[in-house]
């Protein structure tokens, strides 16, 4: 095993292979008999190439791996985009292509850099979801659904080609920021990012003994996700480059596909819950045979054979008298009731966090004399929009907003947050209109739908007052505005 000094960025073999796009196109005719176009496709570590023919058309992807790698790794590689591409109908990854008598279509080549192995692959095409352009909530789920389905297929996967170090991995990102620290040249950003680290590593070195391990693929990025080019909306569904597979914690599947989506537009912490929801449903993130139940600072632990399975889903709550598990006489556990560390709750906090502080936390509306802040859920709100708006007034969201009312060229949501209105029509008037808002207030609803406020909304205007100044959030007639 090498240390992982010797594989940092600067200081190993090197960030990838230089291979010309020239010389690439002459590897392909002379070890594979294949005569086409080469255009770079670049790579971090390795060398790719898209080969195509005369008319445009894909023939395959040349990878030339990095030097660093071993022909054991190379194919404990191809070996695990083939487990994935049996095991996962719906996926596409770029498996390596082989010829008429099944055997992987790879050479030793020498280049100026030295002998390096090269591949055939199979192209993958629709475009990956880099850059910063925002990922819609589907995106984000769909890309914790695949990192569930390829930590599902290897999770049993075993091969000598794992046993590596990369500077890539988690288990090592204490060395990593040690060594790369000097490089930031700001002290007190250099400052800030030690401290982030080492406080992060110190936490996570309280449950890494009860992690699980195994093969992962460990790049699972928004460079590596690849759009389907069927679909009008940018869903992934194809996988590419297995160059950073190895055996480390399984959770790490799920951590770097979610550290690449908040570098996009928009992007705040909360915004990647579809995703670890998505995961957690394909593969579950609590190990078998444990359960934690949490109640402010406490957290009750039981640990029983992987056999049974706890009573009460993720997230649900417990309460007095509700069973936990149905153990078998003579069965063997193990409970813990611990005093578990929290972080102080903050006095104020953004909607949308608020429901993760509140479970640290008692909910103080009440002494206010407000109802608590738990809405229950509205799961007929598409259908109540449907019955009230023409079916030509679509809405443009898999969970819509719900809007309440507007001002000028603003939106406001149930939530008390405030959107800048680019869909609707107003442009020339803006919402709650001092001088329209009172007319359209007085009109008479309509007798089909449920009946307004007299201080309702109407179309364009909102439900304003003339003085052009916004009331704060109220209830929502009939569900409230919903684009």
């Amino acid at each position: 095993m090498r240390p992982v000094e010797a594989v940092l960025p600067g200081v190993g073999p090197g960030s990838g292979c230089a291979v010309t796009a020239d010389q690439a196109r002459r590897i392909a005719a002379e070890h594979f008999g294949l005569t086409a176009h080469a255009e770079s496709l670049g790579s971090r570590q390795d060398a790719n190439f898209l080969l195509t023919y005369d008319d445009g058309s894909p023939a395959a992807v040349l990878k030339i791996a990095n030097q660093a790698f071993t022909t054991t790794e190379i194919d404990a590689q191809d070996t695990a985009a083939d487990l994935i591409a049996d095991a996962q109908p719906g996926l596409r990854p770029a498996t390596v292509l082989r010829d008429a008598d099944g055997n992987r279509r790879a050479a030793a080549v020498d280049t100026d850099s030295g002998p390096v192995t090269a591949r055939l692959l199979r192209h993958v095409p629709g475009g990956t979801l880099s850059g910063p352009r925002h990922l819609p909530p589907r995106t984000v789920a769909a890309m914790g659904r695949i990192a569930g389905q390829v930590s599902t297929t290897l999770s049993g996967f075993r091969h000598p080609g794992l046993d590596r170090v990369l500077q890539w991995d988690p288990r090592h990102a204490e060395r990593v920021v040690g060594q790369l620290l000097e490089h930031v040249t700001e002290a007190d950003r250099r400052t800030a990012v030690w401290s982030a680290a080492t406080e992060a590593w110190a936490a996570l070195l309280e449950v890494a003994d009860r992690l699980p391990r195994q093969a992962v693929h460990l790049d699972l990025t928004d460079d590596n996700l690849v759009r389907s080019p069927d679909n009008p909306l940018p869903l992934p569904d194809g996988i590419i480059d297995f160059g950073d597979l190895t055996d480390t914690w399984a959770v790490c599947e799920l951590a770097i596909p979610l550290s690449s989506m908040l570098h996009h537009d928009g992007m705040e912490p909360h915004h990647v819950l579809p995703a670890v929801r998505a995961f957690h449903e394909t593969r579950p993130l609590s190990a078998p045979g444990h359960l934690a139940v949490t109640c402010g600072p406490y957290a009750l632990q039981l640990s029983f054979p992987d056999a049974v399975r706890p009573a009460p889903t993720a997230d649900a709550p417990v309460r007095a008298g509700d069973p936990l598990a149905a153990l078998p006489a003579g069965t063997r556990f193990h409970v813990s009731l611990q005093e578990q560390a929290v972080s102080a709750v903050p006095p104020l906090v953004r909607p949308e966090y608020a429901p993760g502080w509140l479970a640290l936390t008692a909910d103080p509306a009440p002494l206010l004399g407000l109802p608590t802040s738990a809405t229950a859920p509205q799961p007929d709100l598409l259908a109540r929009r449907e019955a009230a708006f023409a079916p030509v007034q679509e809405h443009y969201y898999a969970n819509p907003p719900r809007m309440e009312r507007g001002w000028r060229h603003h939106m406001i949501s149930a939530e008390g947050r405030s959107y800048l209105d680019m869909v609707n029509n107003v442009t020339p008037l803006g919402h709650a209109h001092p001088r329209s808002s009172p007319r359209c207030a007085s009109t008479p609803p309509p007798s089909t739908s449920s009946p307004a406020p007299s201080t309702g909304p109407c179309p364009n205007s909102g439900t304003e007052e003339p003085n052009d100044r916004p009331r704060p959030p109220g209830p929502s007639p009939v569900g409230g505005i919903i684009r």
